[in-house]
């Protein structure tokens, strides 16, 4: 279900990339996908809101609710959840985002705003392969559960198996921007519908995916 249409009210006409091509005896102009991304897409033009009840979200698979400002861009108005039907960010990772909008190599998981939500149960699931490190290689996990006097040993499936309630913390409990996006082993090869919650993510939220050609 596309919540498109609803999010977003009448856009300003701020110019939009187009391209030309001939029909017949006439110029006509369309918009040129290829040049356009959420990033240059004109902001909105009214303020508004969205309530979803609570016995909806569930269609949803997650709360779509949210408010925004006259002038506020596109990309920090539509959620992934929003936008998948039509685009498939579920299916991309950052790895192959910046393949395609090359990003700053300096970006750290507070960039990433979804991890904010991530807990070390939730980011082993997404990343299987987590489970079988130790502490010290996952620098985030380990102060995440060292400031919560989690007693470690093992590794850190084995830990969050003698410890399930350490498993449900939030990472946004750290200074995520200690931490580079490749301090966490096969986070940036991640496709992002792995990650707990990734619909509520807003698109400017994602490194980089704000940069992405539509076409």
């Amino acid at each position: 279900m596309s919540l498109i249409p609803f999010v977003l009210p009448a856009p300003s006409k701020a110019e939009t990339p187009t391209i030309s091509y001939s029909q017949g005896q006439y110029l006509v102009q369309a918009p040129d996908w290829s040049r356009i991304t959420w990033d240059n897409l004109p902001p909105v033009q009214q303020p508004g809101y969205l309530s979803i009840p609570e016995n909806l979200i569930s269609l949803f698979g997650y709360d779509p609710s949210r408010s925004w400002s006259a002038g506020q861009k596109v990309d920090s108005v539509v959620m992934l959840g929003d936008a998948d039907d039509a685009f498939k960010m579920s299916s991309l990772s950052l790895k192959s985002i910046s393949s395609i909008a090359p990003n700053n190599n300096k970006l750290t998981l507070k960039d990433f705003g979804l991890m904010q939500w991530q807990t070390p149960a939730s980011l082993v699931k997404a990343i299987p392969s987590l489970g079988n490190l130790s502490l010290r290689q996952v620098p985030a996990i380990a102060a995440l559960l060292s400031k919560n006097r989690v007693l470690s040993g093992g590794n850190i499936s084995q830990i969050l198996r003698s410890n399930p309630e350490a498993g449900n913390l939030p990472l946004g409990k750290l200074d995520l921007s200690k931490y580079s996006l490749n301090s966490i082993p096969g986070l940036t090869s991640t496709s992002l519908g792995k990650f707990k919650s990734w619909q509520q993510s807003y698109i400017n939220q994602v490194p980089g995916l704000n940069q992405v050609p539509f076409d």
